[in-house]
């Protein structure tokens, strides 16, 4: 403001972050808010082609890069009518629609002007919003601060190995694992959720899905998380995004204690159907929707929406996705 206020000129993203999918993000109210203030118009201008020349911070490519320039965007004027706090979000909106007509079409994602009613994101935590797997890293923090036996991860480890022979199902060796928690307070375990959430989860969030998640939220879609972890857990991912819901695992509980069995395991078809009946409950259009999972046994999940989007997928769901020419984060 200072810069501005003495006739300079600056040089801003109204972005505000680091995208990673070739896309316009929603626009922050900080440019609108210093042109405002400074009561200084705002030149809009894009760079076309950036995608096919700057691979990564370190690779380029021979190419040419087109400067696209719009006419200069006036503030409006302020008064007693017309509040500062009035004209921000309006004034701020001007300038995205600047930029959207300055870009090709394929700068734009696909809710841009449609209507939003009705439309959902369906997303996926492990490896997916989460750089991990939650309830595993949550496991080793109970082991960590000794509130479950030092021998459960050789279990763990056995039981994972006897799946990947297909000698023990997905289900089962859930079933063994949550198991382990029989007899602890639900209290002290969502407790101890919110612990780990703060000190461990939070700094392994997927950063570059964030903006994409508030692009959704921005055009009126709701989010929401569709999870194999269990709730307690689940539900603090959820509210880290403000998301509508969780639709995740429920483990039994018995007077303020969990049981060690499952009520609900949300895993493979379950998820699909989980999303099928919210879908209905909630007028929730799946033929205009989105879906975000990283694994082959979310392929049922990601069947469900129209719009699929495998992130940091596995061998065989990149491969799916490849053949099918999906978009791939």
């Amino acid at each position: 403001l200072n810069y501005l206020q003495q006739g300079r000129s600056i040089f801003m993203f109204p972005e505000g972050h680091v995208e990673r999918s070739h896309h316009l993000h929603y626009i922050h109210t900080g440019v609108a808010r210093l042109s405002l203030q400074a009561h200084v118009p705002v030149q809009v201008l894009t760079l076309v082609g950036m995608e096919k020349t700057f691979f990564s911070i370190t690779a380029l490519a021979s190419g040419t890069l087109t400067l696209r320039f719009a006419k200069l965007v006036e503030p409006p004027s302020l008064s007693y009518y017309l509040p500062f706090r009035k004209v921000v979000k309006p004034y701020a909106r001007d300038i995205e629609r600047r930029l959207i007509t300055l870009l090709p079409v394929r700068y734009l994602p696909d809710y841009y002007g449609k209507k939003a009613e009705g439309i959902a994101a369906f997303i996926d935590i492990d490896r997916t919003l989460y750089l991990g797997y939650a309830q595993q890293d949550f496991v080793r923090y109970l082991l960590k601060h000794k509130l479950l036996p030092r021998i459960l991860p050789l279990r763990v480890a056995y039981w994972i190995f006897l799946e990947k022979l297909h000698l023990l199902t997905h289900r089962r060796l859930m079933k063994l694992a949550y198991g382990s928690l029989a007899g602890l307070s639900v209290k002290a375990v969502t407790e101890l959720c919110q612990r780990f959430f703060e000190e461990i989860a939070v700094h392994k969030m997927n950063h570059a899905l964030l903006p994409i998640i508030k692009d959704h939220q921005a055009k009126g879609h709701m989010v929401i998380i569709v999870t194999e972890v269990f709730h307690p857990l689940a539900r603090l991912f959820q509210k880290y995004i403000e998301a509508s819901t969780s639709l995740d695992s429920v483990l039994k509980q018995r007077q303020g204690k969990y049981t060690g069995e499952m009520e609900v395991l949300n895993y493979g078809y379950t998820k699909a159907e989980q999303i099928e009946e919210f879908a209905q409950l909630f007028s929730i259009d799946l033929k205009r929707s989105y879906a975000y999972a990283d694994a082959s046994s979310d392929l049922p999940l990601l069947y469900t929406c129209r719009h699929k989007i495998p992130v940091n997928p596995d061998k065989h769901l990149r491969k799916v996705a490849e053949q099918q020419h999906w978009q791939t984060l």
